[in-house]
């Protein structure tokens, strides 16, 4: 019975997990949208640099 009583812990967190990632998606959408346009212009950026620092080593 000792081991019983985890098993069930776990299932509950499970449909917690479950029921709290069904609820969570739009708002994770809404941040990570808001978010990329940061690292797009962030990966933009690094690539320009990568860009020029591998033009000054190359000699172009």
């Amino acid at each position: 019975m000792v081991q019983k009583a985890p098993a069930t812990t776990k299932s509950k967190g499970c449909q917690t997990s479950k029921t709290t990632q069904a609820g969570i998606p739009e708002p994770h959408h809404q941040v990570r949208k808001m978010k990329n346009p940061e690292e797009t212009k962030l990966d933009r950026d690094l690539k320009e640099i990568s860009r020029k620092t591998a033009a000054e080593i190359i000699g172009d």
